[in-house]
This record gives structure tokens, C-alpha cells and sequence, in this order.
């Protein structure tokens, strides 16, 4: 491991000035002790001259002169203060040689040393003295990991107990789930069959799966349908036409939906094969999912149509390849009914019955969101 090589042989930048200074004299360690030995011989004799005894006859010669000429004391005082230096001097080379360690066995190790910090600086591209911020570079990291994989393990006892939870709670959802389907689909075949889909049958299919783990839970759902007493159930999208997927949703709708979903629903051919008094129940249906939501409807059944607060007729002119949207106001409503009654001619019946209509209808009427009126709107 990187940090382990480099703990092993890094160390402090002024430990190094110190390894390397202590390297240098013991690797000198000869050398230096054969010029301290020169020094000490030059001092002592040198040429059959004896420093020392030198300077000690110069005293006795100007203890002479002195004795006769007083004035010559300071050239006393000066030989006698070399003197002392001398001995001094001497004295300190003594204890400095004393300190000159030869030691093969140290040098062996410092040399050993060197050449490893030296091969560590190659490899990291660094100073011999800079290595020791590699390192901590590198432990600093290494605690970041450290810290890192215990956050990683926290977390993951955390997702542990989520998990734990989520089963819990998708089991509960699960079961609550089986148990409402059974009450929903019957509530559905039930509608279905007053909109004119006598021999349907609804069923909801839900299949379990303790492993899924989604937002939705660890079921899923399917819905099942058979419109006549001799097909299969099937799912919607292989078996029921547009009109009747329309008067599925529109069941659907009144049974579940809350004021939390979207503003606005479509209904396109949800009329397709009906009439009379299952006209009539489907526009009852509509007027009442109209209470939570904006319900847009395209219908050519005048007891669908009686039942909106606001009433549009579409006409396209094929000669321009255009469409028009008009706004029907209580009169062009009450024709237009009269005419989806009974054929492009008015006649004092289908108005009467037209009027009716809207009279019987009125009292169901109930506020929706208001769609603002345009007339004659060309697109």
C-alpha cells in the first residue's frame, strides 16, 4: 500500500537536514580525524618547532624586557593571551576529535535510507523533504474514504429499513387493493350495464410480486373486460371500441376520481349505440362528474346535449375545407336539440319536446368551470 511505503521511510523536513548532515560526516569520518591529527601536529611541531614552546621562551624574553622597560607590559599581556588561546584551541580540537565517530554499521543504514527517500521522490516526482506531504495528501484521502464508506453503510442501513418499511406498508396497500377491486368492479359492470353494455362484465386483475419495488407498490394492475355474454375477458385495449372505452373511463371517473385530478375531461363518441333511456342515464353521468371536473363532450344525442351548461355546435364547410364553432344561447339551443330530435325541418313537436328536455334537465343542472363562450370561431 502506497501510504504504508511511504510511512515507512518519510520523514520530517528538518529530520532530514539532521540524516543528512550525520550522513556526510560519518561517510567522512576518516578524512576529518586525519585533519584534526594534521592540525594537532602543526600546532605541536612543526619543522622541529613546538608552538607552544615557542611562545613560552617569546614570554620569558619580554618578562626581561619588561623588568627593565615597564612600557613593555602590554607585549607581555598580548604573548600570555596567545598563549591561553593556543591552549584553548588545542583543547577544542581534542574534544572535536573525540566527537569524530567512526561507524560502519550507522552509515550503512543512513545510506540505505537516502537511497530509499531518493527512490520515493523518482516515483512521486517530489523532493526528498516535499514526501512527507505526499503522505499526508494521501491519508487525508484515505480518511475521506473511510468517512465515505461508513456514510455508504449508514445509508445502506438506512435503504435497509425502507425497504423494510415499504413491505410493509405494499403489503397493507396490497390487500386494501384486493379487497376494494372486488367492491369497484361490481360498482362498474353494474354502471356499464345502464349505459347499454348489458352482457359486459368488468373484473380488475391484480397480480402480486413481493420483489417490485416501485412507487405504486409491488402490485400490478389490470384491468379485464367482456362485452358480451359469449367472449373472454380481455384486456380494454383488445377488445373495447372507442365508445365503449369512453363509457369505461366515464364509469371509472365517477367512482374514483377526486377534486385533486385534472380540470378537464373529453368524451368522444361515448353516445356510439345507444339511445333513449340510456341516453338519458349517460347524461346524468356526465352532469354529475361535471361537479368535480370541466367535461367536454362530443355527442349527436339531444339527452346527452340537454343535459350541458354550455352548448356548441361545430359545422364544417367542405366547400372551404373550414370548421366552425358556434355558441348556442337558449333559443339555438332549444333548435338545435329540436333538430338532432328530429331531422333538419322543425316542426312544433320536436321543439316542444326539445323544451322539455331542458325544463326536466334544469333541475340537475349544477355549476361546473366556465368555459368562455366564442361565436362564430372559424379554425
Amino acid at each position: 500500500m502506497k501510504i504504508n511505503e511511504l510511512e515507512q521511510n518519510c520523514i520530517q523536513s528538518e529530520e532530514y537536514d539532521e540524516m543528512f548532515e550525520e550522513y556526510k560526516r560519518l561517510s567522512n569520518a576518516l578524512a576529518l580525524k586525519n585533519k584534526i591529527i594534521e592540525c594537532k601536529d602543526m600546532i605541536r611541531s612543526d619543522n622541529n618547532i613546538d608552538l607552544n614552546s615557542f611562545l613560552s621562551n617569546v614570554n620569558k624574553v619580554l618578562e626581561d624586557v619588561n623588568n627593565i622597560d615597564a612600557s613593555a607590559e602590554e607585549l607581555l599581556s598580548i604573548n600570555i593571551n596567545i598563549l591561553d588561546q593556543v591552549d584553548f584551541l588545542t583543547k577544542s580540537i581534542e574534544r572535536y576529535e573525540n566527537t569524530i565517530e567512526i561507524n560502519d554499521e550507522r552509515l550503512a543504514f543512513l545510506d540505505e535510507k537516502i537511497l530509499s527517500l531518493n527512490k520515493l521522490a523518482r516515483k512521486y516526482n517530489e523532493e526528498e523533504k516535499d514526501l512527507i506531504n505526499v503522505l499526508n495528501n494521501k491519508r487525508s484521502k484515505l480518511e475521506n474514504l473511510i468517512k465515505n464508506k461508513e456514510n455508504i453503510e449508514n445509508y445502506n442501513t438506512e435503504i435497509n429499513e425502507n425497504i423494510s418499511n415499504y413491505h410493509i406498508i405494499a403489503d397493507e396497500i396490497s390487500k386494501a387493493r384486493k379487497k376494494e377491486s372486488l367492491k369497484l368492479e361490481k360498482k362498474i359492470t353494474a354502471n356499464l350495464k345502464k349505459l347499454g353494455m348489458n352482457n359486459c362484465e368488468f373484473k380488475i386483475s391484480i397480480t402480486s410480486d413481493n420483489k417490485l419495488i416501485s412507487k405504486h407498490g409491488y402490485d400490478k394492475v389490470m384491468f379485464l373486460i367482456k362485452t358480451n355474454a359469449k367472449s373472454k375477458l380481455l384486456p380494454l385495449n383488445e377488445i373495447a371500441s372507442g365508445g365503449e372505452l369512453s363509457r369505461l373511463s366515464l364509469v371509472i371517473q365517477l367512482e374514483t376520481r377526486s377534486n385533486n385530478d385534472c380540470e378537464t375531461m373529453i368524451f368522444d363518441e361515448i353516445d356510439t349505440g345507444i339511445g333513449g333511456a340510456t341516453a338519458e342515464v349517460l347524461g346524468n353521468h356526465l352532469s354529475k362528474l361535471s361537479i368535480k371536473t370541466q367535461v367536454l363532450c362530443v355527442t349527436h344525442l339531444a339527452q346527452v346535449a340537454a343535459k350541458s351548461n354550455h352548448h356548441y355546435l361545430v359545422k364544417k364547410d367542405d366547400k372551404t375545407s373550414s370548421t366552425e364553432l358556434i355558441y348556442l344561447n337558449n333559443e339555438m339551443k332549444i333548435n338545435e336539440l329540436a333538430r338532432m330530435i328530429g331531422g333538419i325541418e322543425l316542426t312544433d313537436k320536436t321543439l316542444q319536446f326539445a323544451k322539455e328536455l331542458i325544463l326536466r334537465d334544469s333541475t340537475l343542472h349544477l355549476k361546473t368551470h366556465h368555459i368562455k363562450s366564442y361565436y362564430d370561431l372559424k379554425f
